[in-house]
C-alpha cells in the first residue's frame, strides 16, 4: 500500500498511468516469478505438478474395490474424491485432455468397467469439456457439472477486458454478506449501507468510474502478462462472446512476442470455448445423464458491469446452469411474471424465494441451486447429493428425494467450517437473502 497509493494518486493526476502500470507489474513479478508460463504458454521453472499427487506416480492398492454403503456425507465424500484427478490449472486443456484420456482409460482397467462418471467442479469443467471435445462422451455412463466455469466467469470477463466499474448498491450487498458479525464488521457494514442511502458512495464511485475504464484499459492488460495472462487455463474460463475482445487488448502489439500463447488460447477457443452448448445439447440428444449443480445468492464482487446478476461471487447463474431465469439481487419476480409462468405449469420450477427459474434452463429436472454458498466453497454436506445422483444411474431428478429438492441452501455461511448442513430453501424463511435497508435502518444500525 505503501508503495502503490501514491504511485496511483500521482498518475491519477496527470491521467497517465505508464509509471503506476510498472509498479503493479513489478510487485507481479515478486509474486508471480515462479507461477507464470512462458510466452508460448508453457512451464517454466519446474512448477509442474509434484509427483507424490500425478495419477501415474499413485499405487492404487485397492482403490478400485466395489464400494461399501453410504449414508453420510462423509462416506459420499470419501466415494466422490477416491478417482480425483489432478491437473496443472495454468497450462492448455487440450493438452490436459490427453492425459485425462490416458487416466480414464488406467481407471476402466483398473475398475473393469467400460464406462465412467465424471464430476468436474469450477475449471475442472474446461478440462472436462476439452476431453469431450478431442474423445467424445462414448465412455461418460453420466456427468455432473458442479460450478461450471465452461462458459466464463463474469469476474473474469471484466479483468481480461478492462472493464471495471463500481457499484455502490453491489458493494452495500457484497460486505453485508461476506463480513463476519464482529462489532468491527458490523460497523463497517453500517457505515457502508449509510453512505448508499445517502448517495455519498455513488458520489465517490461516479469519480473513480469515471478513470476506472482508463485503469482497465492501461494498466490491466500489461498486468495480466506478469500473472493470469500468460496461462491458457485461465484464457479458457473466459465467455465465449468476450474472448476475441479480451485477446486483442491484452495482446496488443505483442502478437508476435506471444505468438505461441496465442495459437493454444485460439485453439482452445474455436474446438471447445464455442462450442460448450453445442456439445451440452449433443449430449443430452444423445442420452447421457448430465445433471448441473448451480450456485446462486451471493452478490458478484461488484467491479463489474452486470453486478446484479444471481451468482456465486464470482459466476453468474446462467454461466453455470446454462438458461436459467434469476431476478436481480435483492428483488424478487415481478407478480405479473410470476402468474404467467404459472399459467406454463412452471411453478413448480420455481424457487421457493422467487428469484430463480429453473423451467427455462436446459437441464430443469436435473439442475439443482445451492444458495449462498461461494464459489470456493465445496462442503462434504453437497456430496451426498452428488453421489445419490450418481448411484441412480441417471433416474434421479430435483423430485425424486424430499431431502434434495431443486433449492438448497448451506447454512454455514463463508464455509468457514466445511461442516455446515444442506436444507431445503422454503416458503417459510429459512432462506436469507440480501434486501435494500432503508435510511433509517442505516443510520439505526451505525448508531447501534
Amino acid at each position: 500500500i505503501k508503495r502503490v497509493v501514491p504511485c496511483y494518486s500521482m498518475n491519477y493526476l496527470k491521467n497517465d498511468y505508464t509509471e503506476f502500470t510498472q509498479l503493479v507489474c513489478d510487485i507481479l513479478d515478486e509474486y508471480f516469478s515462479d507461477y507464470v508460463l512462458d510466452n508460448n504458454g508453457n512451464i517454466t521453472n519446474n512448477s509442474g505438478l509434484p509427483s507424490k499427487v500425478r495419477w501415474r506416480d499413485i499405487n492404487w492398492g485397492d482403490k478400485h474395490k466395489p464400494s461399501s454403503a453410504v449414508e453420510t456425507p462423509e462416506q459420499a465424500t470419501k466415494e466422490l474424491t477416491k478417482y480425483n484427478y489432478n491437473y496443472d490449472c495454468r497450462i492448455d486443456p487440450l493438452e490436459t485432455a490427453d492425459d485425462l484420456k490416458a487416466y480414464v482409460d488406467h481407471v476402466k482397467k483398473l475398475t473393469g468397467h467400460k464406462k465412467v462418471r465424471f464430476l468436474s467442479r469450477c475449471e475442472g469443467n474446461v478440462i472436462l469439456m476439452a476431453y469431450f471435445s478431442k474423445y467424445g462422451w462414448e465412455d461418460a455412463d453420466s456427468v455432473i457439472l458442479y460450478n461450471s466455469v465452461a462458459r466464463g466467469t463474469a469476474v473474469g470477463d471484466s479483468v481480461f477486458t478492462g472493464y471495471l466499474a463500481l457499484d455502490a448498491q453491489g458493494t452495500d450487498y457484497c460486505v453485508r454478506q461476506t463480513l463476519d458479525n464482529t462489532t468491527a464488521f458490523n460497523l463497517v457494514k453500517a457505515i457502508v449501507s449509510f453512505l448508499k442511502n445517502t448517495y455519498q458512495l455513488d458520489f465517490l464511485f461516479s469519480c473513480f468510474n469515471r478513470v476506472l475504464p482508463g485503469v482497465g484499459m492501461q494498466v490491466l492488460p500489461e498486468a495480466l502478462l506478469h500473472c493470469y495472462g500468460t496461462m491458457p487455463g485461465y484464457w479458457a474460463m473466459l465467455s465465449p462472446d468476450r474472448y476475441e475482445e479480451a485477446r486483442d487488448l491484452v495482446f496488443a502489439g505483442k502478437e508476435q512476442e506471444y505468438a505461441g500463447l496465442i495459437e493454444k488460447i485460439d485453439r482452445y477457443h474455436e474446438q471447445v470455448g464455442t462450442k460448450v452448448d453445442e456439445m451440452l445439447q449433443q449430449m443430452k440428444a444423445d442420452g447421457v445423464p448430465v445433471s448441473i449443480i448451480a450456485k446462486y445468492g451471493l452478490q458478484l464482487y461488484p467491479i463489474t458491469e452486470e453486478n446484479d446478476r444471481q451468482s456465486d461471487a464470482v459466476v453468474t447463474v446462467a454461466q453455470q446452469a446454462p438458461g436459467t431465469t434469476t431476478a436481480p439481487m435483492g428483488k424478487t419476480f415481478t407478480k405479473q411474471y410470476l402468474k404467467e409462468q404459472e399459467q406454463l405449469g412452471n411453478s413448480a420450477y420455481i424457487s421457493p424465494d422467487q428469484c430463480v427459474n429453473a423451467a427455462t434452463c436446459w437441464f430443469p429436472d436435473t439442475t439443482w441451486y445451492v444458495k449462498e454458498i461461494g464459489h470456493t466453497c465445496y462442503p462434504p454436506a453437497l456430496d451426498l447429493l452428488i453421489y445419490r445422483i450418481f448411484a441412480a444411474n441417471g433416474a434421479m431428478t430435483v423430485f425424486t428425494d424430499e431431502q434434495f429438492p431443486q433449492f438448497l441452501q448451506y447454512d454455514e455461511a463463508g464455509c468457514a467450517k466445511n461442516n455446515g448442513v444442506i436444507r431445503p430453501v422454503t416458503t417459510e424463511g429459512t432462506w436469507k437473502t440480501v434486501k435494500k435497508q432503508s435510511i433509517f435502518t442505516a443510520w439505526l444500525n451505525m448508531f447501534r
